[in-house]
This record gives C-alpha cells, sequence and structure tokens, in this order.
C-alpha cells in the first residue's frame, strides 16, 4: 500500500455462557463486560419476544436498544465490535457491524459512535495496519461519520492532518472520494480537503500528487469548496511549488469546474510571463512550470475559453 455468528457473555458468576446467533457479530468481551458494574441484559429482554423479517432487521433493533435503553453498556459494546483483530481477521465482520451501526446513528452526532468510528479513519493501527488493507472498511465508517451529523463530521475532517498524510495519503484520497460522493458541503470538511491539496507536505516538503488531484476535484465539485480552491490560484502561491499546482489543475479539470475559468486563465498569463523571465536560467524548476502552463492550456481547452473579464 502507498503510499449466523455469536454474542458471547460471560455471567459474573462465570458458570455459565450465553449464545445467541445474531448476524451482524455482536461480540462483548469479558474485559468489556467489566468495565460495567450492572449485567448486561439477556437476549431475551433486548429483543422482548419481538419477530422480525430479517437478521439485519434483528441486529439494528438490538442496537438501537442498547443505546436507548441500556446506555451504561453501549460504550463497550462498541469497543469490543470495532477492533483491530477484527480489522485483519474478520473484515466482513466489522464491516457488517459499522453499516449496522451507521443506520442507527444517523443524524444522531452520538459521541461514542463517533469515537470508535473515528479510531478506524484516524489510527494508524487500522489505516496503516501492515497486515491488511480494508478500504471497503474505511469508506463504511467515513459514510457513517458523514451522517452522524455535524461533530461526527468534524472527526472526519480531523482525519486530515499531516501526520495521516505522510503516512497514507492513499487513505486520503478514498476518505475524499466518500466526501464528494455524500453531496455534502461542509465547512470543516472543505477545510480539511483544502489542507490536503493546498497545504500539507511529505517528510521532504513535496507533495503526494494523486492526493492532491483527488481532494482538489472533490473540493471543486462544492459550491463553498470552489471558492476555496479560487484562493489558491494566486500566482505567489503557484510559483513556490508549480509541481504540486500541476495536480491542482488535475483535479480542477476532473471536477469540471467550468466556474474556475477566469482562475486558469489569468494564471496562464503569469506563468506565461514568468517562463519568458527564466528562459535563460532554465532547470528543474523551469521545467515544472513549463508543464503546469502546458496543464493550463489543455485546462482551457477541456473547460472552454473563459469568460470577458
Amino acid at each position: 500500500m502507498t503510499l449466523g455468528r455469536e454474542f458471547v457473555r460471560d455471567w459474573p458468576d462465570g458458570t455459565r455462557r450465553l449464545f445467541l446467533l445474531v448476524t451482524a457479530a455482536l461480540c462483548l468481551t469479558q474485559a468489556a463486560l467489566q468495565a460495567s458494574t450492572d449485567q448486561f441484559p439477556s437476549a431475551q429482554e433486548v429483543l422482548d419476544g419481538r419477530a422480525f423479517q430479517n437478521p439485519r432487521e434483528r441486529e439494528i433493533f438490538f442496537l438501537q436498544q442498547i443505546r436507548q435503553k441500556y446506555a451504561q453498556h453501549w460504550p463497550a459494546l462498541l469497543t469490543a465490535n470495532i477492533s483491530a483483530a477484527d480489522y485483519e481477521a474478520a473484515p466482513d465482520k466489522l464491516l457488517r457491524f459499522v453499516e449496522e451501526l451507521a443506520a442507527v446513528t444517523a443524524g444522531t452526532d452520538d459521541p461514542i459512535a463517533i469515537t470508535n468510528l473515528a479510531a478506524i479513519i484516524c489510527s494508524p493501527v487500522f489505516y496503516a495496519n501492515t497486515n491488511a488493507y480494508r478500504p471497503e472498511i474505511l469508506r463504511a465508517a467515513a459514510r457513517a461519520m458523514v451522517e452522524l451529523g455535524a461533530k461526527g463530521r468534524k472527526a472526519l475532517a480531523d482525519a486530515f492532518s499531516e501526520e495521516h498524510y505522510r503516512t497514507d495519503p492513499v487513505t486520503l484520497e478514498l476518505l475524499a472520494g466518500v466526501i464528494g460522493a455524500s453531496g455534502i458541503s461542509d465547512t470543516d470538511l472543505n477545510a480539511a480537503l483544502a489542507a490536503a491539496a493546498f497545504t500539507l507536505t511529505a517528510t521532504n516538503g513535496g507533495s503526494y500528487p494523486n492526493c492532491t488531484t483527488e481532494t482538489t476535484r472533490v473540493l471543486a465539485q462544492s459550491p463553498d469548496g470552489i471558492a476555496r480552491v479560487a484562493q489558491h490560484l494566486k500566482s505567489t502561491d503557484v510559483f513556490k511549488d508549480p509541481g504540486r499546482f500541476q495536480a491542482v489543475v488535475d483535479g480542477i479539470v476532473a471536477a469540471r469546474a467550468s466556474g474556475l475559468r477566469l482562475n486558469l486563465f489569468n494564471l496562464s498569463d503569469k506563468v506565461a510571463s514568468k517562463l519568458r523571465e527564466l528562459d535563460a536560467h532554465r532547470g528543474p524548476y523551469y521545467d515544472d512550470l513549463a508543464e503546469l502552463q502546458t496543464r493550463l492550456i489543455s485546462a482551457l481547452a477541456t473547460l472552454g475559453q473563459a469568460p470577458e473579464k
């Protein structure tokens, strides 16, 4: 990487164990149960004799009941079921749990759910796990956080850190894709996307082109985000790192962001002037600038002529 299961519970006296067959892998460990002073409710008590059309419906109801009526057990339940061990060895189980948790907590900004889901996308134990890479779980966790509410989205935005960027920019590309697919325009998420596109750096001071392109694409497809992109299309910024802005231009084209045509047109004029100034002193910087100009010209051809000033 680039850059029918069982719900198991030991009763307090340790003499018997309850096995409830369910299909969303709700597995509480003994250690998790010891975190609560109250006895975990029996399956019969939680399900209350209800009949369900399918296992997923039963699982969602089970989670809803624990969250609403047995809230003291909610943190232990989530901690026990969202683990690096399952990420590696039981990804299908973890994926179903995350998806069902999303269904239960959508619109609630549940702090316990946010904390546990954020671990999946923010902790290197998950996203930089050298034994397994589970993009489907990372996407599911990110979607759940978008759906949780404003606080969930803020926690998702916090994943776009420089440490994360330097450790695994590919995961940030994936998270950006989820944000884009959600169709939501959120201030915190747009700020995070802008940071990945224009600010965050690799350990050598450089940037990751694919991450730059994808985060720019998603940002430029948002009504509020496009203004953020425009703020960075200034010659003073571009001349500091023309290589990075090659990927930015690619992202703008991928987004079909025709609203930025005038910005690109003006930038192309300034890049052309800079190239003339440096003509007698060619080198790697000149080459990066020339490549940027090539992409600017191509972008203008793709997006159409710039409107009159």
